[in-house]
C-alpha cells in the first residue's frame, strides 16, 4: 500500500478542501451547516428494512443451509439403494433455498424502493453469501460422495465375525473389537487413514486406528464453516492462517476511513454536474446535446474518483476490518494492479478475492472438463461471462432496470481487451488501462444516473411493466434534444 501512499494523501486533500467548500454554502446558502451528512441518510435510507433483510439472509445461511447440508452428509450412506434419490432430494431443497434467497430480496426492494446505497449493500451481502455458500459446497461434496466413512463401514459390517474378538476382513486387513481399533494391512494402503473430516486419506501409512473415527462426520464442524462463512476469503478451507492477536486501533483507523470515503464520494457526488441533470426527465426539462456530452465528461472525473473510492471501501477498509476481528492472517486482498500494463494483468490483480473464486471453482473445473480441448479460450471466455451477468445484476438490482452496460463494456470489451497483450513499453500500457478505465467508468456513471433521474422525476414508462424493465426510459422519454 506504500505506492499508493501519494493517491491517498491527494484524496485526502480533497476531502478537506471539499469540506470547507461545503461549509461555506452551507453558511451561505442556508445559514447552517450541513456537510451533507442529510444525503447521506438518504443514501442509507430505509435502515429498518436493510438491516432486516442482511439479518434474515445471514441467519438462513447460517443455520438452515448447514443444517441442511449437514443431514445429507451424515445420512448418505444410510441411503446407499436409494442415493439419487436422496441427492436429488437435497438438490431440489439447495434450489429452494437460492430460489427464495434471490426472490424475497428483490421482491421486498421493487416493492419498497430502497435507496441506491442500502440496495447496494442488500445486493453485494447476497452475491457475497452465494460465492461463500457455492464454495463451500463444492469443496465438501466431493469428500461426502468420494471417500467418507460409509464404504470404509460397509467393508468392515460385511465381514464382521460376531462372535470373536478380532474380526478378519479381506487383504489382511482385521477390526480389534476389544481394543476398538481397525488395524489396516499393509496390502490395502490404498485405502488410507480417516481424517479430521471423516474422510480417507491414501497418503497416511497403515496401523491401527480406533473405531471411533469411522463415524466422525465427513462435514466439517459448524465453527469451521461459521469462521468461513465471515472471514474474507471465497475459498474454503478448513484452516487458515490465524493473527495472535486482534488489533483494535487498526480496527478504529479502517472505521474512520471508510466513513471518511463515504462522505468524500457523497460531496463528489453532488459537486460534479448533477445541477445539470437533477430535473431530467420532467415535462419541459429536456436536455440539450451540449449539456448530455459535458455532463457524461464530467461524470468521467466523478466515475474515476467512485472508482478509486469503490476499491478502498470494499477492499481495503471493510476486508481489513473483517478480517482483523476475525484474526485472519492472509491480507492480500489485492495486488499493485494500478500498475497493470494491460488487462489482463488488471484483472488478475484487482480484487483478490473475487479472482481466487473465479480461478478455482470456475476456470480450473472447465479447464478440468477439458473446455479447452475445444477452444484454448473458452474457459477464460466462460468467466468472464460469468462474472458480467452477475456484475450487472447488481446494477440492475440497484436501479430496477436491465440496463446492459456492464454486459456490453465489461463481458463484450472489458473481455476482448484482457486477449490484447502489451507489446509496447510498461508505460504506455498503464496509461492505456488507466484511460480505459476513466472512460468506462464515466460512462457507466452517466447512463446510470440519467436512467435514475428519469424514472425518479416521472418520465412516461412503456405500457407493458415487462418492457418497461427492459427498456431504458432515458432513452425514450424525449429528454434530450
Amino acid at each position: 500500500m506504500d505506492e499508493f501512499a501519494g493517491l491517498y494523501n491527494i484524496f485526502v486533500a480533497v476531502l478537506i478542501n471539499l469540506t470547507v467548500f461545503t461549509v461555506i454554502m452551507d453558511l451561505y446558502q442556508y445559514g447552517r451547516i450541513n456537510l451533507g451528512i442529510s444525503n447521506i441518510f438518504a443514501m442509507f435510507g430505509n435502515p429498518f428494512v436493510t438491516w432486516g433483510l442482511l439479518l434474515g439472509m445471514h441467519l438462513i445461511s447460517a443455520v438452515p443451509f448447514y443444517g441442511v447440508f449437514r443431514l445429507w452428509a451424515d445420512n448418505r450412506h444410510s441411503f446407499l439403494s436409494l442415493e439419487s434419490i436422496w441427492d436429488l432430494s437435497f438438490a431440489i431443497v439447495l434450489g429452494l433455498f437460492t430460489y427464495s434467497f434471490y426472490y424475497i430480496p428483490v421482491q421486498v426492494h421493487f416493492a419498497v424502493k430502497l435507496p441506491a446505497a442500502s440496495a447496494t449493500m442488500i445486493v453485494l451481502e447476497q452475491l457475497r453469501l452465494t460465492m461463500k455458500l457455492y464454495a463451500f459446497i463444492r469443496s465438501n461434496v466431493p469428500k461426502v460422495v468420494s471417500s467418507c466413512e460409509e464404504r470404509l463401514l460397509l467393508r468392515v459390517s460385511s465381514n464382521m465375525i460376531t462372535n470373536s474378538t478380532t474380526t478378519r476382513m479381506t487383504g489382511g486387513d482385521h477390526l480389534d473389537k476389544e481394543n476398538n481399533l481397525v488395524h489396516l494391512s499393509p496390502k490395502n494402503q490404498s485405502w488410507g487413514t480417516i481424517e479430521g473430516n471423516g474422510c480417507l486419506s491414501s497418503e497416511k501409512k497403515p496401523g491401527d486406528y480406533h473405531v471411533g473415527d469411522l463415524f466422525k462426520s465427513p462435514c466439517p464442524d459448524y465453527e469451521k464453516f461459521l469462521y468461513f462463512l465471515y472471514a474474507p476469503t471465497l475459498v474454503y478451507r478448513d484452516f487458515y492462517p490465524r493473527t495472535s492477536e486482534i488489533r483494535w486501533e487498526f480496527i478504529l483507523k479502517n472505521v474512520v476511513e471508510l466513513l471518511g470515503c463515504i462522505y468524500l464520494y457523497n460531496l463528489i457526488h453532488h459537486l460534479s454536474g448533477y445541477v445539470l441533470v437533477e430535473e431530467f426527465g420532467l415535462e419541459g426539462k429536456a436536455l440539450s446535446m451540449k449539456e448530455l456530452i459535458t455532463f457524461i465528461f464530467l461524470q468521467m472525473i466523478t466515475g474515476g474518483f467512485g472508482f478509486i473510492l469503490g476499491f478502498f471501501i470494499l477492499l481495503q477498509t471493510c476486508q481489513n476490518i473483517g478480517a482483523e476481528l476475525l484474526r485472519f492472517g492472509d491480507r492480500e486482498f489485492y495486488l499493485d494492479w494500478w500498475n497493470s500494463d494491460s488487462f489482463a494483468s488488471y484483472y488478475r490483480k484487482w480484487n483478490t478475492p473475487v479472482q481466487d473464486f473465479l480461478y478455482t471453482y470456475i476456470y480450473k473445473e472447465a479447464k478440468e472438463a477439458h473446455l479447452d480441448k475445444v477452444n484454448r479460450v473458452l474457459p477464460s471466455v466462460l468467466v468472464f461471462v460469468i462474472s458480467s451477468i452477475f456484475h450487472e445484476y447488481v446494477f440492475m438490482f440497484v436501479l430496477q432496470v436491465f440496463y446492459p452496460l456492464i454486459l456490453v463494456l465489461f463481458g463484450g470489451f472489458g473481455m476482448l481487451l484482457s486477449f490484447v497483450p502489451n507489446k509496447g513499453t510498461k508505460h504506455n500500457g498503464n496509461l492505456f488501462v488507466w484511460w480505459c478505465l476513466l472512460t468506462g467508468n464515466g460512462i457507466i456513471h452517466a447512463l446510470y444516473t440519467l436512467e435514475h433521474f428519469a424514472r425518479s422525476n416521472g418520465c412516461p414508462p412503456a405500457e407493458n411493466p415487462v418492457l418497461d424493465f427492459f427498456i431504458p426510459r432515458s432513452w425514450t422519454c424525449g429528454a434530450v434534444y
